[in-house]
């Protein structure tokens, strides 16, 4: 994918107002985006109107939000991948790679940023194969369930965490 981004479509947007909300270090940010011209008219920030784009992170994040202001040229890209619409709850665009002109953002950001979407479809495959030895653990053992059965379900999350979480990131 990251090979590919050079194709992806660089969009750009002018900030006409923007929200930081939640608590401690879980922020979240609404960008509201406008043209050029209405921006350089604007005298304050304005929220007015749906939300362009949201930024949300989750409870183990290694991508800070970055720090929007009034009147702020933003780039971003937004991710063009069947996959991943096809197995996210949400209607709206994937959007990777939010950043002021001032400060871009790096490949390692953009990497951490697009395995986050498939580290969502992970966590469900996983559940599901859970859900599967679970439900087939006798014929497929030839045992009767015992006490260890409950460890499976945290030991593939486990595995699921540490890769996804801490080995690629490095990569």
């Amino acid at each position: 994918m990251l090979d590919n981004l050079d194709s992806l479509p660089k969009k750009t947007g002018w900030v006409k107002g923007y929200e930081y909300w939640g608590m401690g270090k879980k922020k979240n940010l609404n960008i509201y985006l406008a043209s050029e011209q209405e921006v350089k008219q604007m005298e304050e920030p304005s929220i007015e109107g749906d939300v362009d784009i949201s930024l949300r992170l989750k409870k183990f994040n290694f991508v800070d939000i970055p720090e929007i202001k009034f009147r702020d040229k933003i780039t971003y890209y937004e991710l063009e991948d069947d996959f991943v619409y096809k197995t996210s709850f949400s209607d709206r665009p994937k959007l990777i790679g939010v950043a002021t002109e001032r400060k871009p953002v790096s490949y390692h950001h953009l990497f951490v940023q697009i395995m986050e979407f498939y580290e969502t479809f992970v966590n469900y495959a996983v559940f599901l194969l859970n859900v599967l030895v679970i439900n087939y653990y006798e014929r497929i053992f030839k045992t009767e369930k015992g006490f260890l059965l409950m460890f499976i379900p945290p030991l593939f999350y486990a595995i699921t965490f540490i890769v996804c979480r801490i080995i690629l990131p490095f990569f």
